[in-house]
């Protein structure tokens, strides 16, 4: 029976042939160019540049990827939307380049790849990070490597830690090419990292933080029952209530041309607005306005679940009844608010024709983790 090298797949289905040689149908897109690299990395004395200091909690558990790092051991950091999971990371990241360990970063979307890779090497000033992603892979050689999952298959048997950031999130998640390939980039541990992991992840030791750096809780869902038209004048008188009050806003909805709806309906109102979904061009362009208040409004879909950080934003999703939303992404829709120290809390609004079982569940999750303890070690 064949067995794909690069990906793993076992299903002959997904097998064919030419010139009577077997070739895999799953991976056949994946055909990047290989990194010519090492194994391991020179061991160097590693720098931690924070002009802030962890959490006791946070210090806890990175002193337990730590312990876990050196027994071989993977682990899955389960912590909320805001708890601080890249800066928990760091002292582990210390012990490994320092041990001659090549790091992989590895997270499901570019626009975050991004952001990560600029803030890692703003923390490690000493260490070459380089960003690995789609249209950006002339360079593929560092002692950090942040790259998407559909970059993987450069880096076979090359870090001897491997972050996987929002496992539970696509196209990573629920994708057996990706996940194989992930798998074989690693030959020390694994750290899976989720504020809304799949019991897939139930298996492996589980450091759970229930509270963010700043302390406060996340901000819970209002579940709205109201019609189309009375969620679309609710939103207006909401918008322009934050605009009033220099408050930006995510709106969400579950189609690409109702983005472009809303945001051609709203305009007339307040033309300091913009769109945001999967086929806009210049994504990184139209966040950095937004992150610089150009725009008061993006209307936008789950694309933007996760990913983006914004002082005192706020959030509504219009017709979250719809399938497209779900307990996860509800969950981290809400956990876009409330992630900056100045501005801890704000306005969660899930407005629906009618209130569905995802959205209940999404809220008594959010209500759970905020009354459950700190820190649970599993």
């Amino acid at each position: 029976m064949f067995i794909c090298p690069k990906c793993g797949n076992k299903k002959q289905l997904y097998v064919s042939y030419k010139n009577n040689k077997p070739y895999c149908l799953l991976c056949l897109n994946f055909n990047q160019e290989i990194a010519n690299i090492s194994k391991t990395i020179k061991p160097k004395k590693v720098n931690i540049y924070l002009n802030y200091h962890l959490t006791y909690d946070q210090r806890k558990i990175a002193n337990n990827l730590v312990q876990s790092y050196l027994n071989k051991r993977d682990v899955l950091v389960n912590a909320v939307c805001g708890a601080g999971k890249t800066e928990i990371v760091l002292k582990v990241i210390k012990v490994a380049i320092e041990q001659g360990c090549r790091v992989g970063f590895i997270i499901p979307r570019r626009e975050v790849v991004i952001e990560i890779g600029q803030r890692l090497k703003r923390i490690f000033k000493n260490l070459k990070v380089t960003s690995v992603y789609g249209g950006h892979s002339k360079v593929l050689d560092g002692d950090i490597i942040v790259l998407t999952a559909h970059q993987a298959r450069r880096y076979k048997d090359k870090f001897g830690l491997c972050i996987i950031d929002e496992v539970d999130a696509f196209p990573y998640f629920g994708n057996k090419v990706l996940e194989n390939l992930v798998k074989d980039t690693c030959y020390g541990s694994f750290v899976f990292m989720s504020a809304t992991p799949s019991k897939n992840y139930d298996k492996y030791k589980s450091l759970n933080l229930n509270k963010r750096y700043h302390g406060y809780p996340v901000p819970t869902p209002k579940l709205l029952k109201k019609d189309s038209f009375r969620q679309i004048i609710f939103m207006i008188k909401k918008l322009n209530e934050y605009k009033r009050n220099n408050k930006p806003c995510l709106v969400y909805l579950p189609k690409i041309k109702m983005c472009l709806y809303f945001y051609y309906l709203y305009r007339l109102i307040d033309n300091k607005c913009y769109y945001f979904h999967s086929q806009v061009i210049k994504k990184e362009d139209i966040l950095s306005k937004f992150r610089r208040q150009e725009y008061n409004v993006l209307f936008t879909t789950t694309i933007l679940e996760r990913g983006i950080t914004l002082s005192n934003l706020q959030v509504i999703v219009l017709f979250s009844n719809h399938y497209i939303f779900n307990t996860m992404n509800l969950i981290q829709i809400a956990g876009r608010v409330g992630r900056k120290k100045k501005y801890p809390s704000g306005d969660v609004y899930f407005l629906a024709s009618k209130i569905t079982s995802e959205m209940q569940r999404a809220y008594e999750n959010l209500v759970k983790v905020n009354n459950d303890e700190v820190m649970s070690f599993v």
